[in-house]
């Protein structure tokens, strides 16, 4: 019995029969239902917290199960077979797992077991693209925040913005937690011209920070891209087996040829590379090379499967 196996010695099978547990409670029709009105899915979240699923890469310290990024593949992988989407979640994922891979991420403590029991969303704000737009001046407490930058989800959807700030003493960047709210100084809004059409921006005005608020960005934004893009792959890897499955349901057991050959070959490659990439990112051994082989595995596997959707339809 092959390793490359995927229903074989897989030492995350307990999360995947948790992960199936929530899934089928989430037929096609509720996630046909969101897309059409851009909606969050809240229900599944908490379906996925009753279930302790969803602190899986958040520290035991911090009411999490502490896994890594490792199992958070698991769960996405598993749920996507099953129909379920991912796309909206899988960022509180990385975020948790970046964060408690730095020394001082306990100060990060009270907002990560807020997200591992799902009162709290938080959004990665200006990470990618674009310079930083927010400038920190040092002061005997903490210090002062200042900027703007745009919100990449709708209002509702998430209450807490991690965002890179430029100290104002020009020793580097840190990363700031902030709540969304009136009160605390921080707000959304929306800014209405010619380029940015009503797009929605958070912004801060000299908002008070505490130190137990802020992250040495060190690490941090490098790690969460890097598990953000093995969730995408764990999400495409779990599309491709989802629409193999099908296929094979309705496909005579006695027929094996080159296409379903490939297919399979191509899931069980994928999710061999994905395993080691993350094996290698929850170690904190650099794992560039890796990501790249996961990344271009999930989406083969992706192309193999409509070969053979393609080949069938045409037999």
């Amino acid at each position: 019995m092959k390793t490359s196996d995927p229903d074989h010695f897989d030492p995350f099978i307990e999360l995947r029969l948790r992960t199936a547990r929530v899934c089928e409670h989430f037929p096609a029709s509720y996630w046909t239902e969101l897309r059409r009105n851009g909606s969050y899915p809240f229900t599944f979240l908490r379906s996925l917290t009753q279930f302790r699923l969803m602190g899986i890469a958040v520290p035991a310290s911090c009411g999490g199960a502490g896994l890594g990024i490792g199992a958070a593949c698991a769960v996405v992988e598993e749920a996507h077979r099953l129909g379920c989407d991912f796309g909206r979640i899988d960022l509180q994922y990385a975020l948790c797992f970046a964060l408690a891979s730095q020394a001082d991420a306990l100060k990060m403590r009270p907002w990560l077991i807020d997200v591992a029991s799902g009162h709290s969303r938080l959004q990665m704000c200006n990470f990618i693209g674009g310079g930083v737009e927010f400038s920190y001046q040092v002061t005997p407490e903490g210090g002062r925040l200042s900027g703007r930058t745009s919100w990449p989800e709708r209002i509702e959807h998430s209450n807490l913005g991690l965002l890179i700030a430029r100290r104002g003493d020009g020793n580097g960047r840190v990363l700031v937690v902030l709540e969304v709210g009136s009160a605390n100084g921080v707000s959304l809004k929306a800014h209405w011209s010619e380029s940015t059409k009503g797009q929605v921006f958070l912004v801060a005005k000299n908002v008070m920070v505490k130190r137990g608020d802020l992250v040495s960005e060190e690490g941090v934004v490098r790690r969460a891209k890097a598990a953000r893009s093995l969730l995408l792959c764990a999400g495409r890897l779990g599309d491709a087996r989802a629409r193999y499955d099908a296929m094979s349901k309705l496909r005579p057991t006695n027929i094996v040829d080159t296409a379903t050959v490939n297919a399979r070959k191509e899931i069980r490659g994928a999710r061999d590379t994905l395993r080691l990439a993350a094996g290698l990112l929850d170690r904190g051994d650099d794992c560039g090379k890796e990501i790249l082989l996961a990344e271009e595995g999930s989406q083969r596997s992706m192309r193999a499967v409509a070969d053979l959707l393609g080949e069938q339809s045409h037999g």
